[in-house]
């Protein structure tokens, strides 16, 4: 689409709308800008595109909102390489009263929040570094448990965004596949894509880019270690 020569500012928005899964088709306003007309266009998606926004994009969106790019980086900044997208699927509440599931919603047309995997601190190091060559950059992360025991995961970023060493908040992907009513050794599949960020003052989640957890071993051993939870969080 950003290589389409349209006669509109809006044509290529509107174009969108009839190639993304939507949940409707948003009316098309010539008095609108390119921005709103991309955040009515965002509000329509179903939710896994959302989650697509908020776990490809690697950099923080300019505008209104930063867990989701503005019409202006999606246009000009490079895009993330296909992935598979973190489908949809009905909440289910497990046992312990969780949902195992991840969602993006604004009720109010104010406030997104997320539902889903959350670890409150975690020490990423060895993404700082702009290289990338077409390699993903190697970096880790630290996590203490409740003993106090350091434990240690590879992660990667196959982006050029630099993320520089310190403790954050993380989001980690739920998808499809996971969507179950009990905790199950098919759930260490989620936790491959993650966001990380700050939590701010006022509550909020401000995420600053994202990164990758590629061996199924390291996901496997971060889920059994229980160090995070199923939470909502306000993302700003």
């Amino acid at each position: 689409m950003k290589n389409r020569v349209s006669t509109k500012p809006l044509d290529k928005i509107a174009g969108l709308g009839y190639i993304l899964d939507l949940k409707y088709l948003p009316m098309c306003d010539s008095s609108q800008s390119e921005e709103d007309a991309w955040e009515t266009l965002v509000n329509a998606m179903f939710r896994y595109s959302q989650q697509d926004l908020l776990f490809f994009y690697p950099e923080p969106g300019n505008g209104s909102k930063c867990w989701r790019p503005t019409w202006n980086q999606i246009m000009t900044n490079t895009l993330p390489l296909c992935k598979r997208s973190l489908w949809d699927c009905s909440p289910a509440v497990g046992t312990d009263g969780h949902r195992r599931t991840v969602w993006i919603k604004d009720e109010d047309g104010s406030a997104d929040s997320y539902h889903g995997y959350q670890i409150d601190s975690g020490y990423v190091w060895g993404l700082s570094h702009l290289s990338y060559n077409d390699m993903p950059r190697q970096g880790r992360l630290a996590i203490k448990d409740d003993t106090g025991s350091i434990h240690k995961f590879k992660i990667v970023a196959d982006h050029t965004y630099p993320i520089p060493e310190g403790t954050y908040t993380l989001l980690g992907s739920t998808d499809h596949r996971n969507c179950v009513g009990t905790r199950h050794e098919d759930d260490n599949r989620s936790l491959h894509f993650w966001v990380v960020g700050w939590q701010r003052k006022d509550g909020k989640f401000e995420k600053l880019s994202v990164f990758s957890m590629l061996d199924e071993d390291e996901r496997k051993r971060i889920w059994n270690l229980q160090i995070g939870e199923y939470s909502e969080t306000y993302l700003c």
